[in-house]
């Protein structure tokens, strides 16, 4: 389930120019805290690859 989760996450962010973690909660199909809750890892990933790819494109 993991890996799956983190295909997604990949996937949606090379699709988008500027990421939201509504969005990207919505397309992955689970709630940021009942995924908190079972991988907290999983969301802080998620939290650095929307800050990461953000940050990007403020400097493009």
């Amino acid at each position: 389930m993991k890996e799956k989760i983190y295909e997604e996450v990949e996937l949606f962010i090379e699709k988008n120019e500027k990421v939201d973690s509504s969005s990207l909660y919505k397309y992955i199909g689970i709630g940021r805290t009942v995924l908190w809750r079972k991988a907290p890892e999983l969301t802080a990933y998620i939290n650095e690859r929307i800050k990461i790819q953000n940050d990007k494109e403020k400097f493009l």
